[in-house]
């Protein structure tokens, strides 16, 4: 269900740095490097895949933007929405990500990665 005018502007009250934009929560962070983007898109994704909630990203050298809405609920924001820049939040207030490498069970969704499939084969899979 999407959030009311007054729990979206509540929840972005928590959520330190999101903003609205065109019926998306958006959050522009700027990382110290490229390689420091990509650790933090992958510590996102797993993140994203226990959830079963995916932000829209994109990657500009130092510059990564996460755009989230929920697509179920009409490209509207809802508690999911809330939840995921939430844990973003906390992804980024722990140094920038997770190290993907250690953990065998959130690696299970990246098998087709680790077997040096291409991206578009291991998400047909």
């Amino acid at each position: 269900m999407a959030l009311s005018e007054i729990q979206l502007t509540e929840a972005l009250s928590a959520l330190n740095g999101w903003t609205l934009r065109h019926n998306e929560l958006v959050l522009e962070h700027e990382i110290e490097d490229f390689s420091a983007a990509i650790r933090l898109v992958n510590s996102v994704a797993v993140l994203a895949e226990e959830a079963e909630h995916h932000p829209d990203i994109d990657i500009r050298w130092r510059m990564v933007t996460f755009a989230l809405c929920t697509h179920s609920a009409g490209l509207r924001i809802t508690e999911l929405d809330i939840s995921m820049a939430a844990k973003i939040n906390s992804v980024i207030s722990s140094g920038g990500g997770i190290d993907v490498t250690t953990s065998e069970k959130r690696m299970d969704n990246f098998d087709w990665y680790r077997r040096g499939v291409g991206v578009r084969d291991g998400l047909r899979r």
